[in-house]
C-alpha cells in the first residue's frame, strides 16, 4: 500500500541493512514515514559513534511510547550492526505498523492460530487430567 503517508522526498536507499542502520538516519526516517510524526535526529557527513547509538535510542523510545515491546534490542547492538538484534527490530516494526496500517489481519492472524491449534490438537490423545488437585 503506497500512500502520500508512506512515501519519502527524497527516498532512501538502504544497499546494506547492518551497515546503514547504524547511524540511526534510515531506523528514524522509516519510523517517521511509517508514523507521520517527526523525530529528533542527529545528522551530518560524519557522524560519530555516539550519535549514531543517540539516533537509535530516539527511535527506540519512540516504539516503547507506542508500547511495542522490545526484547533484548539496544541501541548499541543496533549500532554495532548484530544481524539477529537488526532483524528482530526490523520484524517487530513491521508487525506493529502491519497491525496498525491493516487492523483486521490481527483478527485474521488470531483466527488462524486459533484454527491450526484446534486441528492439531485434535489428532493428539486426550489426556486424562491436566492437573490433580
Amino acid at each position: 500500500m503506497v500512500t502520500k503517508r508512506t512515501v519519502r522526498n527524497p527516498p532512501m536507499v538502504v544497499k546494506d541493512l547492518f551497515e546503514d542502520i547504524k547511524d540511526g538516519i534510515v531506523l528514524i526516517a522509516l519510523l517517521e514515514v511509517l508514523s507521520g510524526q517527526k523525530l529528533p535526529c542527529e545528522q551530518g557527513r560524519k557522524l560519530k559513534r555516539i550519535h549514531g547509538v543517540a539516533n537509535i535510542g530516539t527511535a527506540l523510545k519512540f516504539l516503547e511510547g507506542r508500547r511495542i515491546k522490545l526484547v533484548n534490542i539496544n541501541s548499541t547492538d543496533i549500532a554495532d550492526g548484530r544481524p539477529s538484534i537488526v532483524l528482530g527490530l526490523v520484524w517487530t516494526i513491521i508487525l506493529y505498523f502491519q497491525v496498525w496500517y491493516f487492523p483486521f489481519l490481527k483478527t485474521i492472524k488470531d483466527t488462524l492460530l486459533l484454527h491450526w491449534l484446534h486441528k492439531s490438537a485434535s489428532v493428539l490423545p486426550k489426556p486424562k487430567a491436566l492437573f490433580a488437585i
